[in-house]
C-alpha cells in the first residue's frame, strides 16, 4: 500500500514539476471547475463565465494568482484530487 501511494506521490510530482497540471478537475455538485494548461495557465468557471489565470505548483500546494493581492490556494491529495485550502470536504476530481 505505501509503494503505490509512494509511486502515485512520485508520479504526481514529476508530472507538476516537468509540466504543470494538465486536465479539468470539478466537485460532484458543479461549484468549483478548474481546467488547467501544462503551460501555466488555469481556467476557472465562475458565475457561469470563464477567466484565466497562471498557477504554479509549490510541493503539495497549487498558488492561482487572482491578482497582484490575491492567490487561490489548492491542495494536492494523496489520491490526486485537489481541495480549496481552508475548505473541508470539498474534493476536486480529475473529469474525463
Amino acid at each position: 500500500m505505501k509503494k503505490i501511494l509512494i509511486i502515485s506521490l512520485l508520479s504526481l510530482w514529476l508530472t507538476a514539476c516537468s509540466s504543470g497540471l494538465e486536465g479539468t478537475y470539478a466537485d460532484d455538485i458543479g461549484i468549483y471547475h478548474f481546467t488547467f494548461e501544462p503551460n501555466g495557465k488555469v481556467m476557472i468557471r465562475e458565475k457561469g463565465q470563464m477567466q484565466e489565470y497562471e498557477y504554479r505548483v509549490d510541493g503539495d500546494q497549487i498558488l492561482i494568482e487572482l491578482s497582484e493581492e490575491d492567490e487561490e490556494i489548492l491542495i494536492i491529495n494523496d489520491d490526486g484530487s485537489l481541495s480549496p485550502k481552508g475548505l473541508k470536504n470539498i474534493y476536486l476530481i480529475k473529469q474525463e
